[in-house]
């Protein structure tokens, strides 16, 4: 198929091969028959432009030799008319010239055109044998197509019944294996079955065994789990006592006995050094009252000379752990510092267990001089 657009409203149009060499030779025939009408115009044209020369030039040459004789009226009368005599003819024989030349070309228009027709027909009987052999063509293969469309169907029908005679056969195969599975089968069910009522018996057999089993371990843990159980409630029995015993010992307790607790761990540490590093160190209770308030202890060291060497102030503060009114460190820096100079000591130490989670005073010796 071919698609041919009109030049003048732009539609197209679809035609077959045989409408499209049929517009192609309608074409072609009608272009060359207008080039042959154009050219046999044009000579005709050609041949009438020059015999309007030819006689243009004539009446020039004419209106020329009438002035000329004109002049010479008198003398040349009878030469004028000779020269309009020849001028005739020579007129005459130009026309003939010119009509011989149109004759001429019409008849070479004519022989073109039956060259042309001539060609037309040539190529009008070889496209229909072109024709007939693309048709002769086309319909052998056709039925060559034909032909090889039936070896197929009966390849494939040839094909289909082996593949239905195999299908068979093995159709009665698995016929004949699916019985012996079969009964293979159920000869391996039945063994299967027998085993597995005796495995059933023996295990039947074996949980009675494992429940009495089960139920004497039962009966021995829950005695030994009583026997535990009343073991341990004596221990928490005797636990919850001594916790008794120990909150109503820190109830019994006073500020001032914790107080006196750690002075006198402070003074058996210092007791455990004296003999090693402190030998000319006094470190005693403060016992004087007079100005109404005293610390807790106070240390002195002397040299040689008897001259002291250092002082210091010791404060020791402690309370009980469920204390309803519980102080900071700081609470006591006032007082501290006041006994201090009281009674002449260069420095004051707070040795305190008030503020046990503080982070700052936990990292040692703390130097609050500045409070």
């Amino acid at each position: 198929m071919s698609e041919i657009k009109c030049p003048n409203c732009g539609e197209v149009f679809t035609v077959d091969e045989s409408d499209y060499a049929a517009l192609v030779r309608q074409v072609r025939d009608d272009e060359f028959r207008r080039e042959l009408d154009e050219q046999a115009q044009r000579a005709q044209e050609a041949a009438d432009a020059r015999q309007e020369a030819a006689l243009a030039q004539a009446a020039a040459q004419a209106a020329a030799t009438a002035a000329e004789k004109d002049r010479q009226l008198a003398d040349l009368k009878g030469q004028l008319e000779a020269a309009q005599s020849a001028a005739a003819l020579a007129a005459a024989d130009q026309q003939a010239r010119a009509r011989e030349e149109a004759e001429q070309l019409r008849a070479e228009a004519q022989r073109q055109a039956a060259e042309r027709d001539q060609r037309i027909a040539e190529l009008s009987v070889a496209l229909e044998g072109r024709d007939q052999q693309a048709a002769a063509e086309r319909e052998l293969a056709v039925q060559q197509a034909r032909q090889a469309e039936a070896e197929r169907v009966a390849a494939v029908e040839r094909e289909r019944d082996d593949l239905a005679r195999r299908l068979q056969a093995q159709e009665q195969q698995a016929a004949l294996e699916r019985d012996l599975a079969l009964q293979r089968a159920e000869a391996q069910a039945a063994e299967a079955r027998r085993a597995v009522e005796r495995e059933r018996d023996d295990l039947e057999a074996r949980l009675e065994r494992e429940r009495l089993e089960s139920e004497r371990l039962k009966a021995a843990h829950e005695s030994e789990l009583a026997i535990q159980l009343r073991a341990k409630d004596d221990i928490i029995a005797t636990r919850e006592r001594e916790i008794d015993d120990i909150r109503h010992m820190r109830a019994e307790l006073s500020v001032k006995m914790l107080g006196e607790s750690l002075e006198q761990y402070c003074e058996n540490e210092f007791n455990k050094l004296r003999a090693t590093g402190f030998q000319s160190a006094a470190f005693g209770k403060d016992n004087d009252a007079a100005d109404g308030s005293k610390g807790d202890y106070i240390y002195r060291e002397l040299d040689e000379d008897g001259n002291e060497v250092v002082s210091i102030m010791f404060e020791m503060k402690n309370e009980a752990e469920d204390s309803t009114h519980r102080r900071r460190n700081e609470d006591h820096f006032k007082k501290l510092d006041h006994d201090r100079r009281a009674k002449g000591c260069e420095y004051a130490v707070l040795v305190s267990l008030l503020e046990r989670d503080s982070d700052y005073y936990n990292t040692g010796i703390v130097d609050v001089s500045y409070a």
